[in-house]
């Protein structure tokens, strides 16, 4: 994949209630600050985005109204004027916030390109990530139910399944 246009999605799950943060990443062909944002580089980047909601978004449909709602605006010419990556950046996350109500999803913007990721992890290395995470519960220091029928989970870090890693 060209290293310009990779879009990242992480995902984090915990106590039973899946919990999204998503960033994707949007980069600008030339990779420097300051080089202009065509309009052919802009529809890769949309289309990239929008294949990587498509097939990741945790809500399958709200995936599909956001690619409907960006497209839209593509076609109306929203998005012609917009000549910095960091620019476009602001404007899609708006934009998909503006459908999804997801305020941990975001497009961002490298004036470099990201490196390239490492290979998967093997079966050996998963095995050890697991035990280690399940040394430490995952994360989960505490969950209990305090007076008033409250809910109380003590975290101490977000720990990503073996695996997904690699989405």
């Amino acid at each position: 994949m060209n290293p310009y246009l990779r879009p990242v999605i992480g995902l984090i799950v915990g106590a039973g209630l899946a919990l999204t943060a998503r960033s994707i990443v949007a980069q600008q062909a030339a990779g420097k600050p300051g080089a202009e944002l065509t309009g052919e580089r802009r529809i890769q980047i949309i289309d990239a985005v929008v294949t990587k909601l498509n097939t990741s978004y945790v809500f399958p449909e709200t995936a599909k109204r956001m690619e409907e709602a960006i497209r839209k605006r593509t076609g109306a010419g929203d998005y012609e004027k917009v000549t910095s990556g960091e620019a476009f950046a602001q404007a899609l996350t708006r934009h998909l916030q503006e459908v999804s109500r997801d305020k941990h999803l975001r497009v961002r913007y490298s004036p470099e390109p990201l490196p390239e990721r490492g290979p998967a992890p093997s079966a050996e290395e998963r095995e050890k990530m697991k035990k280690w995470a399940e040394s430490v519960n995952y994360g989960f220091e505490k969950v209990e139910i305090l007076p008033g029928n409250i809910g109380y989970i003590e975290l101490r870090g977000f720990l990503q399944s073996p695996g997904f890693e690699h989405l």
